[in-house]
């Protein structure tokens, strides 16, 4: 599935955080959608899935609107909402139309550092790091053809994180497209194929990874990293002040 963001704008109040963005989200790829903090990112997402309401232009999937692929999509945001007074089974059941009890789903739930006690709580009594993790595992459960999730690594132990990582890399050999956002610029090297960089509202660069690198790249620690604060001062007219 290709998701395709084009003159995309949106302001809060007399504030504009999207100023026309466009770009393409090739189908097959993890994408790494790049921006500071407080560059749009989550405001993107949030009117991908129709959240919030666009100002003007369209986010489309293989040309059609949100609504009408509203089930092909799986999308995990930086803060999980969930019904607090259900259980955490509950919760996968309802918002994720997964089965905790599934020997797959059990597995990789348990695997995520969620097991059988924290599954069976209600989602009112969890931490803040356990209530993501039930987003990221049960957005990543669902079996369809896109997967949106801000912030993925958040709060994850190197365990918990080898196992999302591991699934996001199943998910793009079988042809998956799967969009991701995040500041841990090591943990997100390791997957991300393609990249987005977003600045002042707009799409400043868009590309392959390995090309984002060899032409932004003045350093070989923390590459991507480096990558991205070049580009963004270059950008912001920063230049090798950044």
């Amino acid at each position: 599935m290709i998701i395709d963001s084009i003159e995309a704008k949106f302001s809060y109040g007399k504030n504009p955080v999207l100023n026309g963005m466009s770009f393409v989200v090739p189908e097959g790829e993890i994408t790494f959608l790049a921006g500071e903090n407080g560059s749009g990112k989550t405001t993107w997402i949030l009117n991908a899935v129709s959240l919030l309401g666009l100002d003007g232009g369209r986010i489309l999937y293989d040309g059609k609107t949100f609504e009408e692929v509203r089930p092909a999509i799986s999308v995990a945001f930086d803060t999980t909402p969930l019904y607090p007074r259900l259980s955490v089974r509950d919760n996968l059941r309802v918002l994720y139309n997964v089965d905790a009890s599934d020997p797959a789903a059990h597995r990789f739930l348990n695997d995520m550092g969620l097991d059988d006690y924290l599954i069976s709580k209600h989602a009112g009594k969890l931490s803040y790091g356990q209530k993501h993790r039930i987003g990221i595992g049960g957005a990543l459960l669902r079996d369809v053809p896109c997967y949106i999730l801000d912030e993925p690594d958040l709060g994850l132990d190197p365990v918990a994180w080898n196992v999302v990582r591991q699934r996001i890399l199943e998910l793009k050999e079988n042809g998956r497209t799967v969009l991701i956002t995040g500041q841990n610029y090591p943990m997100i090297q390791e997957i991300a194929t393609y990249i987005i960089v977003i600045s002042g509202g707009r799409c400043v660069f868009q590309g392959d990874v390995n090309s984002f690198l060899a032409e932004h790249c003045k350093s070989e620690e923390n590459r991507l990293r480096n990558a991205f604060e070049n580009i963004v001062g270059t950008e912001c007219g920063l230049g090798d002040e950044k």
